[in-house]
């Protein structure tokens, strides 16, 4: 009997991204370089998203606002911070 994995360990992609991945890894396998994909760590994405002075639509607790970020929003994690985490907070 295979052991199943636990996708919803907090490591890495959420649970349905996982098995997202390992179908675009199974249909690469089958069909070729048809299925080929490029990873990307969505951090290094939304700074170009979120960068100063770029207008965006933001929730403020009641309605949905348009607006310029004055500063890039810092990173919020729901885990434990990592040791080399220069925003963990002692």
């Amino acid at each position: 009997l295979a052991t199943v994995p636990v996708l919803w360990d907090g490591i890495g992609c959420g649970g349905s991204q996982k098995c997202e991945v390992a179908y675009l890894d199974m249909m690469q396998e089958k069909c070729g370089q048809d299925w080929h994909y490029e990873g990307v760590d969505v951090v290094n994405f939304l700074k170009n998203e979120f960068a100063k002075g770029k207008v965006v639509n933001a929730f403020d607790g009641k309605q949905w606002c348009r607006g310029e970020l004055l500063a890039r929003p810092t990173l919020v994690s729901r885990s434990k911070p990592s040791p080399e985490d220069p925003n963990k907070k002692e």
